[in-house]
């Protein structure tokens, strides 16, 4: 006999009291009525738990981390649905063996009565390795533990508590009857995530559970003993989130959530931080966190907060007294479990998901602005400012960083240094398909198109103005078109009216209507009212929303006509400037 090992994350092994059957089957039907066919073998009142219970998982970077019956897919644990993990026994009882390690005898003909562990009754093993049906060795009378399920229950959904549209994150109690506490078939699922969601209590009566964040708007399915009922369905109630960045004499220090996309204040609408200057603001669905990053008040470094998904409770903070300027941007590599944040002084810091905790801090340019990570070749893209590649180091110019997720080493002598001295590049996104990088040049109004592989350019630079202070770019629906957020930068007029542009990807031609003329989208109280400095495409509804940093409006435009659909007010509804929406915005684009 060969004895083969089997490492499980959660092995669930059922034994059946006097189950087995001698019918040898190959597919459901070839059983008597009531049957199934599992191994070979046709035994009654059996079920397949839905392998999506076993062992469920969150965010990941390779199988091996998503556990049994699961593989990882786009950062997601998936379940492999063809996965046999094994049946449950719904004849009143049965009996559970629970171990993480097991060996086992691999046999010819795993349909005998293969183990007797207490003179009274036999084992029959549904764990499979390699395709091999193989029986328990090791098992003793204190292994088992007899469970009586009742399976006379009926399901039945009644109601959801609360009510209403309802945020990602909430606990929802659910009613109704038959909802199994014993016998592990309970599960409950929300439209768009393929995981099941967290049950944080139950009874036969009523089940708590937590919206899961990538739950999508439709029904919600109930698991219980072999049956299933889908009468519920819920509203996901989607949120627009930006921050109050002030300026040098007037601090700002909240952070602001509008539901989308009707735009009333989510809740009370502003949120207080703990520091002062917030950038980014993000939104980490595998944990429930809204993630918002602030200035010190009282000292140099910064502090990283998380805020529930659904309350907007504070939840922690994690302070970094090292950094010696401020976070100009951030970004969560969900693969990796890493969360980037990128300063003004050129440092990429590198922080666990979850905990927060630092594990690196790289100096990588002068100063760091924008974020794009490539997760189709492994790599990440940094815009800022560094020293010519030729020429006197303090001749500073725009330059592109190209990195790798793992060691962040430069990928290929990754940096693309570009135009002229105190050029500045505020942002990159990249473009998988065509493998191109887009940037701008802040001081002299330029978008640029980069190959990341030879670091050549096949188009020339595009002149967007010398004084439209390009700040942000975006991709359109299907990444077709290029969008570029205009700051009216130092070196035109202060009542010069800032835009939003838009270009076609293949040829860099204008896209009919741009520029967008944000005469309306700002107020003119303030001679500086204009400015631009942060933009979101959001994919789901295909609009840009576009946020001022001397304002308390945000625009918010249709992609399909390039014109204004909405301009809602911050809900710090005031015509001071220091008390706009300012810099960092994330959407609930999914």
């Amino acid at each position: 006999m060969n004895i083969v090992r089997i490492f499980l994350t959660l092995t669930i092994v059922i034994s059946m009291v006097c189950c087995s059957s001698s019918e040898k089957c190959k597919t459901d039907s070839d059983c008597p009525k009531n049957n199934k066919c599992i191994h070979e073998r046709c035994f009654p009142n059996a079920y397949r738990p839905d392998p999506q219970v076993i062992d469920p998982g969150i965010g990941c970077s390779n199988d091996s981390e998503c556990g049994y019956c699961k593989k990882c897919d786009d950062g997601i644990c998936v379940a492999i649905l063809e996965c046999d993990v094994g049946f449950v026994a719904l004849d009143g009882s049965r009996d559970v063996v629970k171990t993480d390690s097991i060996d086992i005898d691999e046999i010819a003909d795993a349909g005998m009565d293969i183990v007797d562990v207490d003179a009274d009754w036999d084992a029959y093993d549904i764990v499979e390795d390699a395709g091999t049906e193989d029986i328990l060795t090791d098992v003793t009378p204190s292994d088992i533990t007899d469970i009586t399920c009742d399976i006379n229950l009926s399901l039945k959904v009644v109601k959801r508590e609360p009510a209403g549209d309802l945020p990602r994150g909430t606990v929802m109690t659910i009613s109704g009857q038959g909802f199994d506490t014993e016998c592990g078939t309970l599960s409950v699922y929300f439209n768009g995530d393929p995981n099941p969601a967290k049950i944080l209590d139950k009874t036969s009566t009523k089940i708590s559970v937590v919206i899961p964040g990538f739950a999508k708007s439709g029904r919600i399915t109930v698991n219980s003993l072999g049956q299933v009922d889908s009468s519920l369905s819920v509203k996901i109630q989607r949120r627009l989130f930006f921050t109050d960045f002030g300026d040098v004499s007037s601090p700002g220090t909240k952070f602001f959530i509008l539901s989308f996309p009707n735009f009333s204040e989510f809740r009370e609408g502003k949120y207080d931080t703990s520091g002062e200057f917030p950038v980014p603001i993000l939104l980490d669905p595998y944990n429930l966190m809204i993630i918002v990053v602030t200035k010190n008040k009282s000292s140099e470094g910064y502090t990283i907060s998380a805020y529930d998904f659904s309350d907007v409770k504070f939840i922690k903070s994690v302070v970094n007294n090292n950094a010696k300027s401020m976070i100009s941007n951030g970004a969560i590599d969900y693969e990796k479990k890493k969360i980037y944040l990128i300063s003004m002084d050129g440092y990429l810091y590198i922080h666990e998901m979850e905990s927060f905790k630092l594990l690196d801090t790289i100096k990588i340019g002068e100063s760091l602005y924008g974020i794009e990570i490539d997760k189709t070749k492994n790599r990440i893209f940094l815009s800022g400012v560094s020293p010519p590649i030729i020429g006197p180091p303090e001749d500073l110019r725009a330059a592109i960083f190209i990195i790798s997720r793992d060691d962040y080493g430069y990928v290929n002598r990754g940096k693309i240094v570009f135009g002229e001295p105190k050029s500045v590049s505020t942002d990159v996104k990249y473009h998988p398909t065509i493998n191109k990088v887009f940037t701008v040049d802040y001081t002299k109004g330029e978008l640029y198109v980069f190959s990341p592989d030879d670091k050549n350019s096949d188009l020339a630079p595009v002149s967007l103005g010398v004084e439209s202070g390009p700040m942000k770019v975006s991709f359109g629906s299907n990444m077709s078109k290029v969008y570029i957020a205009c700051n009216n930068s130092s070196q035109g007029p202060k009542n010069a009216t800032a835009s939003v542009k838009a270009f076609y990807v293949d040829t860099l031609g204008e896209v009919l209507g741009s520029p967008l003329d944000t005469k309306l989208i700002t107020s003119t109280e303030s001679t500086n009212s204009k400015h631009l400095v942060n933009m979101f495409y959001d994919d789901l509804d295909k609009y840009l929303i576009v946020v001022s940093n001397a304002d308390n409006r945000i625009a918010v435009v249709d992609e399909s006509t390039f014109a204004l659909l909405s301009n809602p007010r911050s809900p710090d509804d005031t015509k001071t400037s220091s008390l706009s929406g300012n810099f960092g915005i994330s959407v609930e684009d999914w």
